[in-house]
C-alpha cells in the first residue's frame, strides 16, 4: 500500500456455499461501524473489480477488495518527534517497544510525549496521511516493553476482538522472595483501593482477575517469573503478586523495596496475535531490559 492511498484490504472467498457480503466481512473482523462508515463515504466494496453494496451475493472464488475511508486526525494530539524503538511493522501494525517512564497514551498529566504522541509523529513524518494511531495494548508508565498500535480503525477493532486475533502478552517480572512455585496460578478479584485513587487491591467485590507464572530462576532473594495474563485489570501483576507475598522489585507502591531503579522491574516482553488479512500468525519477542538483568548477576 502506498502512503497517500487510504487502507484497503483483499479477501478471497473460499466456501462451496454462497453467503451475503455483509456477512462473510462481519465474521471476519469488519465491524458494522466499518461498514456503516464505508457506505456514508462511498470509499469502496468491490468484487473481482467491480463496485458492489454490502448485500451482494458471495460465491467461491470471489475476490473482495475493500477500501477504508479516510480518518480524521485527532486535532488535540500533540506530535512527538521524539525516537521509537520500533520491532515490527507492517501496512496496518506498528510495535514499539516502550521504555520505562514514558506514558502509553495522553492525559492530563501526560499530555505532549506518550507513546501515542510519538508514533503520530512518526507517521506523518513518514508521510503516511491516511494512517491514524490506535493503540491496541497499553503499559503502565512505569513498565517497559512491547505496545501494539493498529493503523487504522478496521485493524484496531480485529486486534481488540481478542478471541478473534487470540492476541497474547507475555511479561518477566522480578518479584522479592524465593519458594514460588514452578508453574502456578494467582485467581483474586481486583479492584480499587478506597484510599487512593491510583492504587487496586484484592476485593471481593472487585473483577475476576487471573494470572498465570512460571519460575524461571531465584537470585538473592528475588526471584524472576514469566507471567500471562487471562485478563486485563489495572496494575494486574504488580496487584497480584504483592497479594501473594511477593511484590516486584521497586514496585513502592504495592510494597517492594527500593533498588535504585527508577521503576518496578517488569516489562512485556512478547506479543503474539493471528494477523486475519495476510493469513499468518505474527510473534515478536524482546530480550529482558539491562535495569532488569543488572540486579539478577
Amino acid at each position: 500500500m502506498s502512503k497517500i492511498e487510504t487502507p484497503s484490504f483483499r479477501f478471497v472467498y473460499k466456501k462451496n456455499y454462497s453467503i451475503v457480503l455483509k456477512k462473510f466481512l462481519n465474521n471476519n473482523g469488519v465491524s458494522h461501524s466499518v461498514l456503516k462508515d464505508i457506505r456514508k463515504y462511498k470509499s469502496g466494496l468491490f468484487v473481482n473489480g467491480h463496485n458492489v453494496y454490502d448485500n451482494f451475493q458471495l460465491h467461491k472464488g470471489d475476490v473482495i477488495d475493500l477500501v477504508l475511508p479516510p480518518e480524521c486526525s485527532n486535532r488535540m494530539v500533540m506530535i512527538s518527534d521524539d525516537d521509537l524503538n520500533i520491532c515490527y511493522e507492517d501496512d496496518n501494525v506498528l510495535i514499539i517497544n516502550k521504555e520505562a517512564g514514558v506514558a502509553s497514551i495522553p492525559s492530563k498529566y501526560y499530555s505532549n510525549d506518550t507513546l501515542v504522541n510519538r508514533v503520530k509523529g512518526y507517521l506523518i513524518n513518514n508521510g503516511c496521511i491516511f494512517q491514524i494511531p490506535h493503540i491496541v495494548t497499553r503499559l503502565d508508565k512505569g513498565t517497559s516493553g512491547l505496545v501494539i498500535f493498529a493503523k487504522n480503525k478496521l485493524m484496531h477493532a480485529f486486534l481488540s476482538n481478542r478471541v478473534k486475533s487470540n492476541l497474547v502478552k507475555e511479561y518477566y517480572a522480578l518479584v522479592e522472595g524465593n519458594g514460588l512455585l514452578n508453574h502456578g496460578f494467582i485467581n483474586a478479584p481486583i479492584g480499587r483501593d478506597p484510599n487512593s485513587i491510583i492504587k487496586r487491591q484484592v476485593i471481593n467485590c472487585g473483577k475476576s482477575s487471573y494470572t498465570e507464572y512460571w519460575l524461571l530462576g531465584e537470585f538473592n532473594n528475588k526471584s524472576l517469573v514469566k507471567i500471562r495474563l487471562h485478563s486485563g485489570r489495572t496494575h494486574q501483576i504488580r496487584v497480584h503478586f504483592s497479594y501473594i507475598g511477593h511484590p516486584l522489585v521497586n514496585d513502592l507502591l504495592y510494597g517492594g523495596k527500593d533498588y535504585g531503579i527508577r521503576y518496578q522491574a517488569l516489562t512485556c516482553y512478547k506479543v503474539t496475535f493471528n494477523n486475519v488479512f495476510d493469513n499468518e500468525k505474527i510473534s515478536i519477542k524482546i530480550n529482558l531490559p539491562q535495569q532488569i538483568s543488572n540486579l539478577i548477576y
